[in-house]
């Protein structure tokens, strides 16, 4: 299979080098194929907040707009995946994160943003100075960032649970009618593309 001139998708997933299991994302490789990528976010100045810095400039990963902070601990997850099934189990080791604000301000132009619904009033910023930029919202859950970004965005990337919770309504998989209620419902707030 050749990737060559082609879009490559979002995808997450571990892979296990050096005797450890890493995550790689699209970040990651389109980092390694010397894309211009910037990521940005609050880190906590600790171990791991350190390590995601240095993998992400060993492979070419601005990382200009990542704040690391003193009085906060840089959050670890592990994911257990069910081949078979396709579920997964995730683990987070910081369950009682405490917030802090993001400050910097970003004011590079860019073609194209990935926001998970974090630090969402520094995302509307930048969705605001880059008005031409294709714009993708992964929302997992509905919450205050996801509900603000959400009409904003150009694709509107969101799981089951999110398109529950906001209609109210529940999916039932061996039902395709049920599902298309819930979109139907949904395109009546959200007039972006609408990605359940």
């Amino acid at each position: 299979m050749s990737l060559i001139g082609k879009e490559l998708n979002n995808f997450s997933l571990q892979a296990f080098h050096e005797n450890k299991f890493k995550t790689v994302t699209k970040e990651d490789l389109l980092g390694k194929w010397n894309e211009d990528v910037t990521v940005a976010g609050v880190l906590g100045n600790d171990y791991e907040g350190n390590k995601i810095l240095e993998e992400y400039e060993n492979i070419g990963i601005s990382t200009k707009y990542i704040e690391k902070v003193d009085d906060i601990e840089t959050d670890t997850s592990y994911i257990i995946a069910n081949t078979s099934n396709g579920t997964r189990t995730i683990l987070t080791t910081n369950t009682n994160r405490k917030t802090h604000p993001y400050s910097l301000d970003i004011t590079d132009n860019f073609d194209c943003l990935v926001f998970d619904g974090e630090e969402y009033e520094t995302a509307i910023k930048v969705i605001e100075n880059n008005p031409n930029a294709i714009s993708i919202l992964d929302a997992g859950n509905l919450r205050e960032g996801s509900k603000a970004l959400a009409p904003l965005v150009t694709y509107l990337v969101c799981s089951h649970d999110y398109a529950e919770e906001f209609t109210n309504m529940t999916m039932d998989y061996n039902d395709i009618n049920s599902i298309i209620k819930i979109y139907e419902e949904m395109r009546k707030t959200y007039k972006n593309h609408l990605i359940i």
